[in-house]
């Protein structure tokens, strides 16, 4: 059923042409928004070599996606994810690693399992079978970014480890 939805465009990114690679994204990504209109597109970057991933994410979320995916069998944080939420995105990740501590499965976004792949299947289609959802979802997840990811408030919890740590030594 999620086939049927989703359109799929394969690009692949020379190496040696990192610039021209990053400004075809974003080009690519803005052509897309208008193919939306009449049906699902699915993206797939395939981006061999150093790529500024940063800024070709942000195209991606400026030309409008609707959604982040990230099924990775491990993530040591998940930065990415809590990037998609800053920009009010829908995240989907597996049960692993960092995402555990930034999705909050049915909140934020959405947790499958590892190798689960029908499940991953049955949450892009709920996701992409309403925008209402997708919008709550961005919505609590933006929220959840800052309340709980902020720059000042990471710095501070830290100092308090390093502090607890330091006297734990009797430093």
């Amino acid at each position: 059923a999620l086939r049927r939805k989703l359109r799929a465009l394969r690009l692949s990114l020379p190496r040696d042409e990192r610039r021209k690679a990053e400004r075809s994204v974003s080009d690519t990504l803005r052509q897309l928004k208008l193919l939306r209109r009449g049906h699902r597109v699915a993206v797939y970057l395939a981006m061999p070599g150093e790529v500024n991933l940063r800024s070709t994410i942000e195209a991606a979320w400026r030309a409008g996606c609707d959604l982040f995916v990230a099924p990775s069998r491990y993530e040591s944080f998940g930065l990415i994810l809590l990037e998609a939420m800053n920009w009010a995105k829908p995240v989907v990740a597996c049960r692993a690693g960092g995402p555990l501590d930034i999705v909050v499965d049915g909140e934020t976004g959405f947790l499958v399992r590892l190798d689960d792949a029908q499940a991953l299947a049955d949450r892009l289609d709920t996701l992409l079978g309403s925008a209402d959802l997708r919008r709550e979802m961005g919505a609590r997840g933006l929220e959840h970014a800052r309340r709980h990811f902020d720059e000042a408030r990471v710095v501070e919890r830290l100092a308090r480890l390093y502090r607890i740590a330091l006297r734990a030594r009797g430093l």
